[in-house]
């Protein structure tokens, strides 16, 4: 039995047909597959106890399911989600509730990596703060308490206190039975 060889031409003639297959089959074939992390992005302040929204966009195929990792410092502190839906059409979200006792920082950033390649992630480009909720602003008036009896044209001393920061000023009413 004898061999033949093939010429160069008759090569890239075999060759052809399954290169223009490859290209038509699909764009995503020669799309780089990216993650990119758009919120939080640097900046940002969240409280403790808040929802928030984490937010990224992608290109290509990175993968169906994504994973959420908290950093500190440059340093892993805690997974947020192991696995969540990577999005359509080129973007993707997750809310998440920031724990009541996670640390307060101002050195956090988030990781969106794919979990089909561990390759495939964005980091927040810049630090975002994690603090302690801020008390609802309140005035309470201690004086008076219902108690007194005030003489029409006498002077009195009305005292009250607050919590958070109500303002600069306060406005005083008299009512009379409640209205």
């Amino acid at each position: 039995m004898r061999s033949q060889r093939l010429t160069k031409d008759q090569c890239l003639l075999l060759l052809l047909p399954i290169f223009i297959i490859l290209l038509m089959s699909s764009s995503s074939v020669w799309a780089a597959n990216t993650i990119t992390v758009t919120s939080p992005n640097g900046g940002e302040v969240w409280e403790q106890g808040s929802s928030q929204t984490i937010q990224w966009t992608y290109t290509g195929i990175p993968g169906v399911n994504v994973k959420i990792e908290l950093y500190r410092s440059g340093a892993f502190n805690r997974l947020i989600v192991g696995r969540t839906p990577i999005g359509n059409e080129g973007s993707g979200s997750y809310t998440w509730t920031v724990p009541a006792g996670q640390k307060k920082d101002s050195r956090y950033k988030v990781k969106v990596s794919s979990t089909r390649s561990s390759s495939i992630y964005d980091m927040s480009n810049k630090q975002f703060t994690i603090t302690s909720p801020q008390p609802v602003p309140s005035i309470t008036v201690t004086s008076p308490n219902g108690e007194e009896t005030w003489a029409a044209g006498s002077a009195q001393t009305i005292r009250w206190t607050y919590a958070g920061d109500p303002g600069a000023s306060v406005r005083i009413n008299l009512l009379k039975g409640g209205v």
